[in-house]
């Protein structure tokens, strides 16, 4: 998986670190316009949101990743900063835009994150769960969760990114290999939060969980 990086995440990145804790995963969309809130904004990128943040004053841009359209991933803020993505929750959400207006109504193109998008979310969130284990399925949200939002748009349900999550989880054990830090991270992080259990009703998963603690027996 290859994450570039914004200007944002080079000049932050040798920052002092701070400990943030992440409480919870929030996807955001780039969405419309107040002129229109139907504008198509699939072609936003990093470089163009990271404009309009520093035009604020920020920093520079407010999410930690930015997902285009064709699944390209770039850093923006870096994990041990805070954002500047939900009120009143900066510092204990780690946060991640996908590219594109998910209010826009039927009929119109471009209503729905691509494959590319959500392919490269699951790869994205492998990474992030080996470094934050406590960030498991349930903790993944919609920014509207906390905030009074349509964001990431109505197009998408509030457990879109959860399911995305948990996609991401049982399509990687398969491919894990004995003993491999990624694996020992993912295991440790079944094992850490019970509710992971309780949200799975599939006995082919639940196998695949009792055979990934098998292995590090």
């Amino acid at each position: 998986m290859k994450i570039n990086e914004t200007k944002t995440f080079k000049k932050l990145n040798k920052s002092q670190k701070n400990n943030n804790v992440f409480e919870w995963l929030v996807l955001h969309h780039s969405g419309g316009t107040d002129a229109d809130p139907q504008a198509d904004s699939s072609h936003h990128t990093a470089e163009m949101v990271e404009q309009w943040h520093l035009a604020k004053g920020w920093e520079g841009i407010g999410y930690h990743y930015v997902i285009h359209k064709d699944g390209t991933i770039w850093a923006g803020r870096p994990e041990h900063r805070a954002s500047a993505a939900v009120l009143n929750h900066n510092s204990t959400t780690l946060n991640v835009m996908i590219t594109g207006n998910f209010d826009r109504k039927v009929g119109l193109p471009n209503r729905v994150p691509t494959k590319e998008q959500e392919e490269s979310f699951k790869l994205l969130y492998r990474d992030i769960i080996t470094r934050h284990k406590q960030l498991t399925s349930d903790k993944v949200i919609p920014h509207r969760k906390l905030q009074k939002k349509s964001c990431y748009g109505y197009n998408l349900s509030d457990t879109y990114g959860q399911e995305l999550a948990k996609k991401a989880i049982q399509e990687s054990v398969p491919e894990l290999k004995d003993n491999t830090p990624e694996a020992k991270a993912l295991c440790l992080s079944i094992e850490q939060v019970d509710t992971l259990k309780s949200q799975v009703n599939n006995k082919e998963v639940l196998g695949l969980f009792a055979f990934i603690k098998k292995l590090f027996k």
